[in-house]
């Protein structure tokens, strides 16, 4: 009999088959570890401080509902805000951000990141399909069915004792609505952009590898065979940040990441995230948080004693 997943509904965690809760922070092109049972890759994200989520992408669709959260996203340059009580629908392959509102503190939002090579079995046009929550062959009956399923999901994670034969009948009947409601249409990408997205995704992928090194615009730029000031124009149109502000951003998510799950000096933190010196790092998180990276990792480990 297979042992039960491990939910933990308060913290952003993986869920697998082995009863452990891995903190994770969107690696840029994902390679989750999938359970072998369920369609998807669940993420229930309740943690303080609010995180931003840098541009990133997923081989399988994605969706992300919010209970109580104001949600910003970019995504393949489109700009989209969703209120509480609604989700957002992500392509395929698509370059999205995630922006929370930060004055919510105890966010109450779920994730869905359905795997590619899976869904592409039941699905194959998968990477040549657009899909979006306001498809004009949606109805707003199909929009409610598919929030009122969101919601039956929370209900059976937040059970001590899950229902796993519910659980898999709700995701797949999510997926099932989102393949036969909410297709918009086939991409229809010129080459030329067809080639810029796809050098993004590698640009993303090359970022993941290397932020705890020296990135300038002008080495990325050269990398991937672009001008310098070309590159920074795709860059910003794509993450609407430059790319020096999106690495820096980049790292301190890593570095909060390391914070929280790691005993680690705060110092060698900051080197092993590609952050010139311990002051750099200490002024670029106090901008961002608000806060020390010591206070943030008291704040942290007090969050986890009560609860």
């Amino acid at each position: 009999m297979k042992k039960d997943i491990e939910l933990v509904v308060k913290k952003n965690v993986e869920f697998n088959d082995n009863n452990s809760a891995q903190f994770i922070y969107s690696d840029l092109y994902q390679p989750l570890s999938w359970p072998d049972e369920y369609p998807c890759f669940i993420q229930i994200h309740s943690e303080w401080p609010v995180q931003d989520v840098p541009l990133h992408w997923h081989h399988g669709p994605e969706l992300i509902y919010s209970r109580n959260q104001e949600i910003r996203f970019i995504v393949d340059t489109e700009k989209t805000v969703i209120h509480p009580g609604e989700c957002i629908l992500i392509s395929s392959g698509a370059i999205h951000n995630v922006e929370p509102k930060k004055e919510i503190r105890n966010q109450d939002v779920m994730s869905l990141t359905f795997k590619g090579t899976y869904i592409e079995k039941l699905y194959p046009k998968l990477r040549q399909t657009k899909i979006c929550f306001m498809s004009p062959d949606s109805t707003d009956e199909d929009r409610k069915e598919l929030i009122d399923n969101c919601e039956k999901l929370y209900s059976i994670l937040e059970q001590d004792s899950k229902d796993y034969f519910a659980l898999n009948e709700v995701l797949f009947h999510i997926l099932g609505l989102i393949f036969n409601c909410f297709v918009c249409k086939e991409r229809n990408e010129t080459q030329s952009s067809k080639y810029n997205h796809d050098k993004m995704s590698l640009v993303l992928q090359y970022v993941e590898e290397h932020y705890q090194e020296e990135l300038t615009v002008q080495s990325i730029a050269t990398e991937f065979g672009y001008s310098r000031e070309y590159f920074s124009r795709l860059f910003k149109r794509y993450a609407d940040v430059s790319f020096k502000q999106y690495i820096n951003e980049f790292r301190l998510m890593k570095a909060s990441n390391e914070l929280y799950t790691t005993d680690k000096r705060i110092a060698d933190i900051a080197y092993d995230n590609g952050f010139a010196d311990e002051k750099s790092f200490y002024a670029s998180f106090k901008k961002k948080y608000n806060m020390t990276p010591l206070e943030y990792r008291k704040n942290k480990y007090q969050e986890i004693s009560d609860q």
